[in-house]
Order: C-alpha cells, then sequence, then structure tokens
C-alpha cells in the first residue's frame, strides 16, 4: 500500500516537472503533488490522503466485485442490481443490467467465484480514477478480472473493465 502512495506521488511530481510553467521556480522550491485542490500540501499529507484514498476505492471495488460475481453467473435479483446500481457509474451499471448473463445453451451457469484477492493501483495524478485487479477463484481454479473505477462525487465507482 506505501508502495502505491509513493508510486503516485512520484508519478505526480514527475508531470509537474515537466510543464514549462514549474520551471520558472527558484532552484530548491519543489511543489507537493495535488489531489484535489489547487494548493500544495506537504509530502505526508500526500501519502495520508493516498492511503486513505487506497482504502475507499478498496471497499468500492469489494462492494462492486461482490455483486458482480453474483450477477456474472445469472444472479439478477433486486439485491444484486441495487448494489451494482450502487457501486457503479450510471453508464456502466445500465449495460450491465441492460444485457444481463445468458444462461449456457449446454447445461447451467458455472458456480459462483468467491474473491481472492484485489489490487489498486491509481492511474491518475490527482488519485481520482484507479484500477481494481486481482483474482477470484471458481471450481478450483483461479480467474483473473479488472475494473476501472473513478470517484464522482466523492464516492467510488466502477466504470468499466480493465485490461
Amino acid at each position: 500500500m506505501l508502495f502505491v502512495a509513493v508510486s503516485a506521488a512520484l508519478v505526480a511530481a514527475a508531470i509537474a516537472l515537466r510543464h514549462p510553467a514549474e520551471s520558472s521556480r527558484p532552484s530548491g522550491v519543489v511543489r507537493a503533488p495535488q489531489l484535489d485542490r489547487g494548493a500544495a500540501v506537504p509530502a505526508r499529507d500526500v501519502v495520508l490522503r493516498l492511503n486513505r484514498r487506497h482504502a475507499e476505492v478498496r471497499a468500492a471495488a469489494r462492494r462492486f466485485l461482490t455483486a458482480f460475481l453474483r450477477y456474472e453467473v445469472g444472479d439478477v435479483s433486486a439485491q444484486v442490481r441495487r448494489t451494482i446500481r450502487g457501486a457503479a457509474t450510471q453508464p456502466f451499471a445500465r449495460r450491465l443490467l441492460r444485457r444481463p448473463p445468458r444462461r449456457p445453451a449446454t447445461g447451467s451457469f458455472p458456480p459462483r467465484a468467491t474473491l481472492r484477492s484485489v489490487y489498486i493501483s491509481f492511474v491518475s495524478p490527482r488519485a481520482t480514477r484507479a484500477v481494481a485487479s486481482g483474482s477470484a477463484l471458481r471450481g478450483g481454479l483461479s480467474e483473473e478480472f479488472s475494473f476501472v473505477l473513478a470517484r464522482h462525487g466523492g464516492k467510488w465507482l466502477a466504470s468499466g473493465p480493465g485490461e
């Protein structure tokens, strides 16, 4: 988790150093990476915010993934639909729920997978977009997944599949 926070801070610092307007500062003056506001913040505050964001996005990802793993094997109960609508952006939730998975032509749905691991990687300098990737266990076999989550109105929502 600390690695993710430090990596995000370094990426943000590298982006800030690439802008020509930043080069007019006197030598020795370095502005800390920013998360949401325009003012610079001390590095320890950046790490604390990134750790908090990491915990927030991890909890949101687990909420979405728990419902998604039920959904993908044909569970479109009211509870699953409600959770997906609350844990995903409107366009992504609509896309999922408009065309739920169909029962395979030969037999039934496979058993539901259980969430095994979730890893979070921030993909924006301000830590407002992240990829949740990991694995789930189904029938003794591991399956990988990846979803993009974005921060909307202070809430983390799944916005689409990752790569």
